[in-house]
């Protein structure tokens, strides 16, 4: 299939990015985990965030913490389009 690091510049809404530090499928210092913490240097609509002691699977690590991520993310999305 296409690399997501290839879609990702293609992309023209919101992004948020959950990626675990901890993560030796897709490293977050890999090819993908790069260009993604790129993209969200560039781009002031893409949020890359590390996720501490969490791996590949964060939301099966820890469902908490990505659901509060999630929301707060979604809550500043909205604030933002009421602006």
């Amino acid at each position: 299939g296409v690399r997501p690091e290839k879609v990702l510049p293609s992309v023209d809404i919101p992004v948020l990015i959950l990626w675990g530090e901890e993560d030796n499928i897709t490293p977050i210092d890999g090819p993908v985990g790069s260009a993604f913490q790129v993209i969200a240097q560039e781009r002031s609509d893409v949020q890359f965030v590390r996720l501490p002691e969490l791996g590949h699977l964060p939301h099966d690590d820890d469902p908490d913490t990505i659901n509060t991520k999630m929301i707060s993310w979604l809550e500043e999305i909205h604030a933002n389009a009421l602006r």
